[in-house]
């Protein structure tokens, strides 16, 4: 752009046709090569064609508080000059007026103040021609007034504002876009009450035993007449693995698109005109509905039984609406992965793509092999209006729908099947230890590459944002400080105790030598064991560890873990396969603790780069070191 006078700058184009939307944003390009964006869109809309046109900008940056307002949206008429401002602080039943010293603005009299139109998204729009501003550049204010009335609410604060003095562009132009700076006004920030609540809790007299989308409206009319402006809900993507009570973890979804099936309002999936009859399910209906707490595996089974005939009988009418189609056609993209994967979890019985024979790694080519991947796009078609009226209901009602977003994939969904590329499948997301959890977290999810993510300016991430705001006005991010360092642990261990932050700059061997600390990798990153220690945590069972679980070292009065044994993750699968008795558990726990008993975590994929291990102070490791050592990695544990 070409820098003018007082701070403008200007951009000449001449395209060949201009979209019925037009929308771009600014930046400011920094000589070391960066780029600073304005973090809001500009939106033109209804240029005319074939004519002279003048866009006046401000930088902008976005207030989301807009979606608490309530105002109708209108189109604004077609005007010689729009000018925009935005403003969520305008009471419901009033709107923004312009005022100023020409006869066209009224003349400071609020009563002839020229009404400006709320277009959505906070914008307010007023349509002025060329008479109303005259040669001059004149004064105004923007106003506050009450609609019907046009009474004055109040006036805006600061000195008065003036058109930009900038004939020469102006001059000769057919049509003029001012965007002018927010409203200034003396309203206090936002500050509404709402509710947290998720969405199986809200069982009405209609529910098939679960909270369901048609639910969430009866909720909206309850924080209506309470006063409240925001009902949050915990994730309702589908989360279907075993179809069991395993399932309800609301965030260990199988797919960050697809919604939970269980959430599908039955009633409103049954046509009038009697083409499905579901007065055969009502008595189950109404006895998993009076239960006291939710049975997820009934109601499972019986949600999905009414699902499937209400797809014999009204699927192909279904499938045939022009609704359908137009879902079809803009979801497909992520659809037919997930219906597949619907399908074969069905038929092996479990989400672990890893026992799926042939189809362990995808290939959307296996789509042809079966004749029943209707089903689920059927069953998420409903799923989608129901939610969206849902939302549309909401904010009718003065009321924002929040989300809640995961910040990872589970390692059996649809993702980590189709995409295992943009995942670091080998790794696991969790959190250090605290006082609540002396073990840390693993949450078992996949931490993401972001480096490939990156190439392709991180559609996957928009892609997902995007689809979530059909359906939300604001989400919340669980863990959101995963997008900039994240808790990983190696695949093979359980515990979080073995994790480090990622990204770090573990050390080098050398450098832990030039902390003081002799560095023994053999000592150090593998678990130190020994007999005084197997004697500590198992007492007499002590002997029985070292036959079973324990490689004698040769020369070094220490143990290695069997093979079979040799990181916590083989540890778990061997006790899962045995009777699951607190004999059986405690063994379990102390020999996981055991693996866990090292001073450095080396990174994997990466030579030479050790972590120290969280809390390490507090293991058999830390506390076999002599006085110096313990000094010398006390230093190099805090300066990390």
């Amino acid at each position: 752009m070409n820098r003018l006078q007082d701070g403008w700058w200007e951009l000449r184009i001449k395209p060949k046709s201009l979209p019925k939307a037009l929308y771009y944003h600014y930046g400011v390009s920094c000589p070391e090569g960066s780029v600073v964006s304005e973090h809001a869109t500009h939106c033109q809309k209804g240029l005319p064609a074939g004519t002279s046109v003048v866009i006046i900008d401000r930088w902008r940056d976005p207030d989301y508080s807009y979606v608490f307002l309530t105002h109708k949206t209108t189109t604004p008429k077609k005007s010689d000059i729009a000018l925009i401002t935005r403003s969520v602080a305008v009471p419901s039943k009033c709107h923004l007026a312009m005022t100023g010293n020409s006869e066209g603005l009224g003349m400071w009299n609020p009563a002839h103040a020229i009404p400006l139109q709320y277009t959505g998204a906070g914008l307010w729009e007023a349509s002025l021609s060329f008479a109303d501003i005259g040669n001059s550049t004149p004064e105004y204010k923007f106003i506050i007034r009450r609609d019907g009335s046009n009474s004055l609410v109040e006036w805006e604060e600061g000195p008065n504002r003036v058109f930009p003095a900038i004939p020469d562009l102006i001059k000769g132009s057919k049509h003029v876009v001012i965007n002018e700076t927010p409203y200034r006004g003396s309203v206090e920030g936002l500050r509404h009450a709402g509710t947290a609540i998720p969405v199986f809790s809200l069982r009405s007299n209609e529910s098939w035993g679960i909270g369901d989308f048609g639910d969430l409206k009866k909720m909206a009319d309850w924080a209506s007449m309470t006063g409240q402006r925001v009902l949050q809900i915990l994730p309702v993507n589908d989360t279907t693995m075993y179809h069991n009570w395993i399932d309800s973890y609301p965030y260990g979804g199988i797919s960050i698109m697809a919604l939970h099936p269980l959430y599908v309002n039955i009633n409103a999936m049954c046509p009038a005109d009697g083409t499905a009859d579901l007065s055969p399910f009502e008595k189950e209906r109404k006895t998993l509905n009076e239960m006291p707490q939710l049975d997820y595996d009934k109601v499972s089974v019986l949600k999905w039984k009414v699902i499937r005939y209400l797809f014999k009988h009204t699927g192909e009418i279904v499938m045939k609406s022009s609704s359908f189609r137009t879902f079809y056609r803009e979801n497909k993209k992520w659809l037919l992965p997930y219906a597949l994967f619907c399908v074969l979890r069905d038929k092996f019985g479990t989400a672990d793509f890893s026992q799926w024979e042939k189809y362990t790694t995808y290939d959307p080519e296996y789509a042809r092999e079966f004749e029943n991947l209707d089903l689920y796009v059927f069953i998420q078609y409903h799923l989608d209006k129901q939610l969206a009226e849902a939302h549309k209901y909401l904010n009718s009602r003065g009321i924002i729908l929040k989300g809640d977003i995961p910040i990872g994939i589970t390692p059996l969904s649809v993702e980590a099947w189709t995409e295992p590329h943009l995942f670091h499948m080998d790794s696991q997301a969790g959190a250090p230890p605290d006082e609540f959890s002396v073990q840390g977290q693993n949450w078992g999810f996949p931490t993401y590459n972001w480096e490939v993510m990156e190439k392709d300016g991180y559609a996957w991430w928009k892609n997902r944002f995007g689809h979530m705001a059909r359906y939300f006005d604001a989400y919340r991010i669980d863990h959101i400080l995963g997008f900039f360092r994240i808790w990983s642990i190696p695949k093979e261990q359980t515990q979080g105790l073995m994790g480090y932050f990622d990204p770090a700059m573990p050390f080098t061997a050398e450098e832990i030598r030039q902390w003081g600390l002799s560095f023994d990798g053999e000592r150090m990153t593998k678990p130190f064991i020994t007999d005084d220690i197997l004697n500590r945590v198992f007492g007499e069972k002590a002997d029985l560890i070292r036959e079973k679980y324990l490689d004698p070292v040769k020369n070094r009065g220490q143990y290695d873990l069997k093979e079979a044994f040799s990181t916590q993750r083989k540890i778990a699968l061997h006790f899962a396969s045995l009777k699951d008795n607190q004999e059986n558990r405690i063994l379990c726990n102390s020999l996981l603790d055991l693996a866990a008993n090292v001073l450095f975590v080396p990174q994997p994929g990466k030579e030479d780069a050790y972590h120290p291990r969280i809390s390490a102070q507090f293991n058999y490791s830390y506390k076999a070191l002599d006085e110096n050592s313990k000094f010398a990695f006390n230093r190099l544990y805090d300066h990390f």
